[in-house]
């Protein structure tokens, strides 16, 4: 029997109320009650705890599960220290009960069983903490590294998220990388082609991958940028296209044209041109025409196409064609080559002579000796063979003429009557020194 029992036994064996069994069940009855409440109070706060600090164990297991254990001589440290404040707790528990045993004058039997259950639980608490190894001197200190492990977990936790999203950028960057080397391809429109044509290239990109920053470069010097372009060559040669796809790639993207574009040099030649008359004393009645050659090319050529500026067209590799008026014509030569390639080249010619038979529009037949007939000057001068034909106003003819005799005396049929005056109609038809015949036409004003 400790002090304390004895102390109690000698309490109740001095007491003088006399004992009353009615009384001392509803007595039994209150403390029990009490007993419950304070035991029920102190579960909860002990399940309380013990859910903060198996939480804040898992958090702590979970975020230093590949660190190293505790100092062993912390761990022992923390042990005494454990083993310390359990001294102490039960030294106040023991004084608590004790006086609540004298004040209220409970039984020695409910009082230890208070005790017991109230050791045990907190030998739970302590031997709970002692395995986790984690020290815990007051309740505030508990809160505050609950906090404190908690806010470095949530920056651990943005660490590693901000580390995934980083990886799963650079593996969808890598992806997207062996995806675009592997499909993607350049076409172009024509890898045979000459100079000063334009060239279409194009990214072919079957996946539809989300491209950027695409670049070409055309082997001449030049670039351009988008999923297609169109260049111009301006020289001959050969030249290799590279599309560059960076995507802020570490390394970028270089997709080749499958062939090297070849371009052609356009052909080019050199025309001459010649009036013929002008070696005829200008007898362009006679030798009408200007004849155009190609003095030298360095093609070989499948079609020479000429435009002579006077709305004749012909083909080949000499040409001739009269000019009617006294002005500069431009003359074009088209030149195709074997490899399709063209190209036009341009020259100016002075017709100097018009074709003209230089008919007068008036004349006198009164036998005076001037201007008495009827007698175009060029055909006069140069001899040219013609055919003439004159009519009235009504369409009649009066006057038909051959080489040897074209020229027209006022009179009908140049033996008959004199006709009268007024305005006649003439048609004169030449023939020049290739035997092509060539018509003029006009109206004469007959005088008297």
């Amino acid at each position: 029997m400790d002090q304390f029992d004895k102390y109690l036994k000698d309490k109740l064996e001095n007491a003088e109320v006399p004992f009353n069994e009615q009384h001392w069940k509803e007595f039994q009855k209150s403390l029990a009650k009490q007993t419950r409440l304070k035991r029920l109070r102190k579960i909860g706060i002990a399940a309380a705890v013990t859910v903060v600090i198996a939480t804040s164990v898992f958090m702590y297991v979970k975020n230093n599960f590949n660190e190293t254990s505790i100092d062993e001589h912390n761990e022992q440290k923390a042990e005494l220290v454990l083993n310390e404040n359990n001294n102490n707790a039960l030294k106040a528990e023991q004084v608590e009960s004790a006086g609540e045993k004298v004040n209220k004058e409970e039984s020695t039997e409910n009082k230890k069983l208070v005790f017991a259950t109230e050791n045990t639980k907190e030998n739970v608490q302590q031997t709970e903490l002692t395995e986790q190894n984690i020290p815990e001197n007051t309740e505030n200190k508990t809160t505050e590294n609950i906090i404190n492990s908690s806010s470095e977990d949530n920056n651990d936790l943005t660490e590693k998220t901000q580390e995934k999203e980083a990886e799963k950028e650079e593996s969808s960057k890598n992806s997207l990388y062996l995806k675009a080397l592997n499909t993607l391809s350049v076409e172009v429109s024509n890898y045979n082609t000459c100079a000063g044509t334009p060239v279409q290239v194009k990214l072919i990109n079957p996946e539809n991958l989300p491209l950027k920053d695409i670049e070409w470069t055309f082997g001449d010097g030049h670039t351009a940028k988008g999923e297609k372009s169109t260049h111009v060559y301006k020289f001959s040669g050969e030249y290799q296209v590279l599309c560059v796809v960076n995507n802020n790639f570490e390394e970028p993207v270089k997709i080749q044209a499958k062939n090297k574009i070849v371009v052609n040099k356009l052909p080019h030649a050199e025309i001459v041109y010649q009036n013929m008359w002008e070696q005829y004393d200008n007898n362009k009645l006679f030798y009408p025409y200007t004849k155009f050659k190609i003095k030298t090319i360095d093609a070989e050529p499948i079609a020479l196409h000429w435009n002579l500026g006077n709305g004749k067209s012909l083909n080949g590799e000499s040409v001739s064609t009269i000019y009617e008026e006294k002005k500069t014509y431009n003359v074009k030569l088209l030149i195709t080559d074997v490899n399709g390639c063209s190209n036009t080249i341009e020259t100016e010619v002075y017709n100097n002579e018009g074709f003209d038979i230089l008919a007068p529009n008036a004349f006198t037949p009164n036998n005076d000796g001037n201007n008495d007939t009827f007698y175009p000057k060029a055909i006069k001068e140069f001899n040219v063979p013609c055919d003439i034909t004159i009519k009235d106003i009504s369409g009649k003819i009066v006057f038909n003429g051959t080489q040897d005799n074209c020229e027209w005396n006022g009179t009908y049929m140049n033996t008959g009557s004199p006709l009268p005056k007024g305005v006649y109609i003439y048609t004169v038809t030449t023939t020049d020194v290739e035997g092509k015949k060539h018509q003029f036409a006009g109206k004469v004003n007959l005088l008297r």
